[in-house]
């Protein structure tokens, strides 16, 4: 069984020399309060399980992915940024870039580390980033699937060979963000950089139309590579989602394999132990977190492996070497609880303290999925002169195969579009005649054939 999400090309890595070999079969634990900076902490997944704590501090609510030894940070909420930190290099910060203000990134997903993508809740569009430069790339707009309310809710993200699918939630701000309609899961190639319509026979452009709503928490592959697990939560305190089972080749959901219903709870998260056992972390009609065992063929519940006293489980996740790691936030022995996954039994007496602050995130370092990636050129940029700059900017390309130079803000918008039969320059204004504001900008420069080369503008007063 393999998570799909932050998916990696190791050639590339090892050539850019960002590799940091040390971290393999680690768990890293996401630790916080949210009003106070949250701790990371790692643990080893093999007994005695040892916990270092608070190897680096992030903003209070963070979301944590690793790939190939690199951790993402990404801050959502009042950061609106991601940091990108090396445990082998006393967890420096390697590259820190904003992804825009104010807009709640909510994932980020690599295709190599100088490639990736990155969605957030208060803006329709996925940018394209490079996080060794912090630099944008490209966006996607899936202004289609907003609701009336505006937005999309774009959430997780996933890779199978060349297609990001992402989670299309659709919620309703003004109903305590209650799902409306439909949920998707967008698709996106990232070969061209453009949304695909799934269904290419109506007027409008289609994604995955999912069998429950609101797709929440991580999506898992099927060992065939054919299928991925979607959770979907539906309206909390309403038992009307389940393990949705969505067809890759034929980009169509074939239906839950169980619901909540057969839960009985609330989908919070779920993981995977083989073909025949998942783990699915729910919330009763009272509130009640508990651990549940759930084989997927039928649909039927095998066991709960632990109820709380309360709303207190938060996450978890299950290893290759045969442990489920359950983070627990119950007042006053908080921590990670291990459990053998074949048997159910948990192999801690009691959660293994993460020390100032309660676990609510884990990640494993063993499971990312490096062997799904499709190999994609990488961007090289153009030259521009002056940057930075008050005055106008004139572009210097090495082919005639261009064919024109798009200007991009740090939200992904296009500001402005300069082609060669007009002369490679812009002149800092926006599509309107407007002097644009000062600040970073990107210039990506197109082929013919369709690819592109991005280099980075500091428009000054």
């Amino acid at each position: 069984m393999l998570r799909v999400g932050l998916v990696s090309i190791a050639l590339a890595a090892t050539a850019l020399g960002l590799l940091s070999a040390n971290v393999e079969g680690r768990l890293w634990i996401v630790n916080t309060d949210y009003d106070n900076p949250a701790e990371i902490s790692s643990m080893e997944i093999d007994h005695p399980w040892t916990i270092q704590n608070n190897l680096f501090q992030a903003c209070p609510d963070p979301v944590l992915r690793e790939s190939e030894g690199l951790l993402y940070v990404i801050g959502r909420l009042g950061c609106g940024d991601i940091e990108v930190i090396d445990p082998d290099d006393d967890y420096n910060v390697l590259q820190s870039f904003s992804v825009g203000a104010n807009l709640n990134p909510q994932d980020i997903a690599l295709l190599s580390p100088t490639r990736g993508y990155v969605t957030r809740y208060d803006s329709n569009w996925v940018l394209e980033v490079n996080p060794t430069t912090g630099a944008i790339l490209d966006s996607v707009s899936l202004q289609v699937f907003a609701d009336d309310d505006g937005f999309a809710e774009l959430s997780r993200m996933a890779y199978v060979g060349p297609y990001l699918f992402v989670q299309v939630q659709r919620l309703d701000r003004s109903q305590f963000y209650s799902p409306v309609g439909d949920s998707y899961l967008a698709v996106i190639d990232t070969f061209s950089g453009e949304l695909v319509d799934v269904n290419p026979g109506t007027q409008e452009v289609d994604g995955i139309s999912l069998a429950g709503t609101n797709p929440f928490g991580e999506m898992w592959l099927d060992e065939s590579g054919s299928a991925l697990w979607v959770s979907e939560v539906g309206s909390f305190g309403v038992f009307d989602g389940g393990i949705d089972r969505v067809d890759v080749n034929n980009w169509v959901s074939t239906g839950f394999v169980t619901t909540e219903a057969d839960l009985s709870g609330d989908l919070l998260e779920f993981t995977t132990h083989d073909e025949e056992r998942f783990f699915a972390l729910v919330a009763n009609a009272s509130f009640v977190t508990c651990v549940r065992a759930v084989d997927p063929a039928t649909g039927v519940v095998d066991e709960t492996l632990l109820c709380a006293s309360g709303y207190d489980f938060a996450d978890l996740a299950a290893s290759s070497n045969g442990y489920l790691y359950l983070a627990d936030r119950a007042d006053p022995n908080y921590g990670v609880r291990v459990f053998d996954a074949e048997t159910g039994i948990e192999e801690t007496s009691m959660a293994i303290s993460t020390g100032d602050r309660k676990p609510v995130q884990l990640v494993l370092a063993d499971d990312d999925l490096s062997d799904v990636a499709t190999e994609i050129p990488e961007r090289i940029a153009p030259t521009a002169t002056p940057n930075p700059s008050s005055a106008a900017v004139e572009f210097r390309l090495d082919s005639s195969e261009f064919v024109q130079v798009e200007i991009i803000d740090t939200e992904g918008r296009r500001v402005s579009v300069v082609r060669p039969a007009a002369g490679l320059v812009w002149d800092g204004r926006d599509a309107t005649g407007q002097s644009v504001s000062p600040g970073v900008y990107w210039a990506r420069a197109a082929r013919r054939d369709g690819t592109t080369e991005t280099l980075r503008i500091v428009r000054v007063p």
